[in-house]
């Protein structure tokens, strides 16, 4: 099983970052991409990562294996799912 990772770079908002922080986040939408999609994710704020516009960025480190590659865009898809549902625009 050869390691791979892909980074989602968003712009910083504070109904983002309020998210990404959140208890429900941390404890079970996390676990829930590890169990249902094989996929880990975490969250790195570099103070010099900047997004596509040119404001301030964070970025989802999203970790599989690449024979685990195709729950991929679905977990992509579950995450964006959930940010809309909290009301997080992205």
């Amino acid at each position: 099983m050869v390691p791979d990772n892909h980074e989602l770079v968003l712009t910083r908002t504070p109904e983002l970052v309020k998210f990404l922080e959140s208890p429900a986040f941390v404890r079970d939408l996390v676990s829930k991409l590890k169990n249902q999609y094989e996929v880990e994710v975490s969250v790195h704020q570099d103070s010099e990562e900047l997004a596509p516009d040119g404001s301030s960025a964070l970025a989802l480190r999203w970790t599989f294996t690449r024979n685990n590659a195709g729950g991929l865009g679905d977990a992509v898809d579950f995450m964006l799912a959930e940010l809309t549902g909290a009301g997080v625009e992205v």
